[in-house]
């Protein structure tokens, strides 16, 4: 059992707090701000890592809610960290657009009054309690995986030395994961350094990561680009799961957009050309590939200059002869609003890299993007050639949109030319308006 995130304004505080001991009473674990965070420590530090455990974001929807920046951060963040998000409005509100746009897929439930025995409740408590509730052996292997004599120390006991499968020497700790830690490490003959996940899969709230996981590695053993990563070895015994992968240093995409803002149309043409290349690889393969959550935080940018798109772990294998098919969700503000709909093709890749392409141009947060209007005011910096790009990347409607990766890169290559065209239609509108 995992515990339930709730997002509401302070000005909604006597509702939250009974929205709360409802949940309590019913054996649902619930974390608030600013009521759990400890005293002295840091506001959104604490939020942040509240968020990265839960197992999902109960929004208390109001007016006020709407208008707070730190409800506005905390959803942004679920998204990003794929939480699963259960909306309930407290009061008439009408969605505003960025609210709309992020929760337009899920279900809003209308709760006036804390009622315990009303359907409603009783609606949102059974979301809840399945959002919370992950049953652990209901699990299944896509991937098969190689089970070894176990000559390393538990999870939390590996130290810096040890030798993983005779070969993999640990030289430092790169991080923490919810259900993982990861770990550097180097091939004792070829110096070739890889990066470790120590998974821990006696955890309750297991099952949907490994889903995942089993995927990711299904796919990337069959996957061989310079953009992408790769899988040495996957090593399992009772209690821990070890996936020798490639290391790749750098920082993301998302990180670099929150240290730096926006970039120049030079270095953003560059990249988009990079993951348009692996894409492109993907695209091609048979069946096709749909990476399916493509945005800043999944794409890795080295100290070369070069590109790595990481996280597959919800990824499909795509049929050209199939209609739809039954998706996985990505990065819900970067993603196309016909998966849905269960509709999913290459053009639903093509959708997120616009938004990606928008915010590195913008340095804006995706949650604030807008319905319409002229990119360039945004991002005045870039020509018309790169915002029409960008543009017709994320077209609602897919035929609209490009139709291959290969079209975009045509274009980016010919930007100079595709920009005085537009220039020049746009001298002759104006012509024809006076």
């Amino acid at each position: 059992m995992g515990y339930a995130f709730i997002s509401y304004s302070s000005k909604n505080q006597i509702t939250a707090d009974a929205f709360r001991n409802l949940l309590n009473s019913k054996g649902i674990d619930t974390w608030m701000a600013p009521g759990d965070i400890p005293a002295g420590s840091s506001y959104m530090k604490e939020i942040n890592n509240a968020l990265k455990n839960c197992c999902c974001l109960v929004l208390l929807l109001s007016n006020a809610a709407q208008g707070s920046e730190w409800v506005i951060k905390e959803v942004e963040r679920a998204v990003n960290y794929h939480k699963i998000i259960i909306p309930i409005k407290i009061e008439d509100v009408i969605l505003n657009d960025e609210f709309e746009f992020v929760l337009g897929s899920y279900q809003v439930v209308a709760v006036h009054k804390i009622d315990y025995e009303s359907d409603e409740i009783k609606k949102v408590l059974n979301s809840i309690q399945a959002a919370t509730n992950i049953n652990k052996d209901n699990l299944s292997a896509d991937v098969l995986i190689s089970k070894k004599e176990n000559n390393y120390e538990a999870c939390q006991d590996i130290q810096i030395g040890t030798i993983i499968d005779g070969k993999y020497q640990v030289i430092g700790k790169l991080g923490r994961g919810v259900f993982c830690e990861v770990y550097l490490a180097e091939n004792t003959k070829t110096k070739k350094k890889w990066a470790v996940k120590v998974i821990d899969i006696s955890q309750e709230n297991y099952a949907q990561f490994y889903k995942n996981l089993s995927n990711e590695l299904g796919l990337l053993y069959k996957l061989q680009h310079p953009y992408l990563p790769s899988i040495a070895d996957v090593i399992q015994d009772n209690n821990n799961m070890l996936v020798i992968m490639d290391y790749i240093e750098g920082i993301t995409l998302g990180q670099l957009i929150m240290k730096e803002g926006a970039q120049s149309e030079e270095k953003v043409i560059e990249w988009a050309k990079k993951i348009c290349d692996a894409l492109g690889y993907l695209h091609s393969r048979s069946p096709q590939i749909i990476h399916n959550d493509i945005y800043p935080g999944n794409i890795i940018l080295k100290p070369n200059g070069d590109i790595a798109i990481i996280d597959f772990g919800t990824a499909i294998e795509h049929s050209t002869k199939k209609e739809s098919d039954t998706v996985l969700l990505g990065t819900r503000v970067f993603a196309a609003p016909e998966i849905y709909k269960g509709i999913v093709d290459v053009r639903t890749d093509i959708y997120s890299l616009g938004m990606v392409l928008f915010a590195l141009v913008s340095g804006k947060n995706s949650i604030q993007f807008f319905s319409g209007g002229s990119i360039r005011r945004i991002a005045p910096h870039i020509s018309r050639g790169l915002e029409y790009i960008i543009r017709k990347c994320i077209e609602m409607n897919p035929i609209d949109r490009y139709q291959s990766v290969s079209a975009i890169v045509k274009d980016l290559e010919n930007i100079d030319k595709l920009t005085k065209k537009l220039g020049l239609k746009n001298v002759i509108r104006k012509l024809f308006l006076k």
